[in-house]
């Protein structure tokens, strides 16, 4: 039932920001999911995460929503926000921040809503892009619990 919710919630985010935006570009992509052992820290869930992400309107602040979600059965997300990038063709780079919203976590993240954060680096070309991403939600310190989770991925793209 909650995956349900969260998928009605994302298609209902997606619509109200679709009827805004003039172009969309959708994203995909498989990841790595909890590579906080690459960080040095504790790895307590694995597998691949497969990812959409669609990407609204024009310029250099856009609106984002996406959906992730861990083929083993743990930590999946939904979540929408803004992220800031370069807006020329070539090499591109970008920062995400918004919200998440996680189900079936095996880690101690603390909340069922948390922030996310994203850093990206990636080439564009005829409105195609390739990249690699990396993912962190938690809850900033807010709950007593905040472990964090990381997902490192490689992502295509195409603007319609």
């Amino acid at each position: 039932m909650k995956h349900i919710k969260i998928l009605l919630a994302i298609i209902i985010l997606l619509s109200l920001l679709s009827s805004q935006a003039q172009a969309v570009d959708l994203v995909t992509g498989i990841f790595l999911h909890d590579v906080a052992n690459f960080f040095g820290f504790t790895k307590t869930e694995g597998g691949l995460d497969l990812g959409i992400e669609a990407i609204f309107g024009e310029g250099i602040i856009r609106p984002i929503a996406g959906l992730m979600i861990n083929a083993r059965g743990e930590t999946s997300k939904a979540y929408a926000g803004f992220t800031l990038g370069t807006k020329s063709p070539g090499v591109f780079v970008s920062l995400s921040l918004g919200g998440a919203v996680q189900v079936n976590s095996i880690r101690k993240l603390g909340s069922s809503v948390l922030f996310r954060l994203a850093a990206e680096i990636g080439y564009s070309i005829e409105g195609h892009r390739i990249s690699l991403i990396l993912d962190h939600i938690s809850n900033a310190n807010l709950a007593d619990q905040n472990a964090g989770l990381d997902v490192l991925g490689v992502r295509y793209g195409y603007r319609f």
